[in-house]
């Protein structure tokens, strides 16, 4: 669910067809991703960090609108809550995403290698 403020505070269901379009893109950008090197990539982490941290007001309070629309949904408590995103929240998204910066890059490592019981070799 999405907070839509052209529908004046509604909640907007998600569509399949703008679900698929969404992993279409997300795939598009992990193939690009893919190709940039580990400095450039661990620079983005950091600014996404960065960009989250500043725009923490804005994304409390999208999701305060977001919460209010899934109560009124009679969206169960334990799902509302999962669903709040506070300040603690967002400081912990920032600190993660600084630890994933900080560890080596996997792309292009084998980290794991095995055969499959049909004889496939799995890397």
């Amino acid at each position: 669910m999405t907070h839509d403020p052209a529908s004046g505070g509604r909640s907007a269901r998600t569509s399949g067809s703008s679900i698929r379009g969404s992993i279409a893109r997300a795939a598009d950008a992990s193939r690009t991703l893919s190709t940039l090197g580990t400095d450039i990539k661990d620079r983005v982490i950091a600014d996404i960090a960065v960009a989250i941290e500043r725009e923490r007001d804005a994304i409390v309070a999208t999701s305060r609108l977001d919460v209010e629309a899934a109560r009124a949904d009679a969206l169960p408590e334990a799902k509302l809550a999962r669903l709040a995103v506070s300040p603690d929240k967002i400081d912990q998204a920032a600190a993660g995403l600084r630890q994933i910066a900080a560890l080596p890059d996997p792309v292009g490592e084998v980290t794991e290698d095995r055969t499959v019981g049909s004889g496939l070799r799995v890397q």
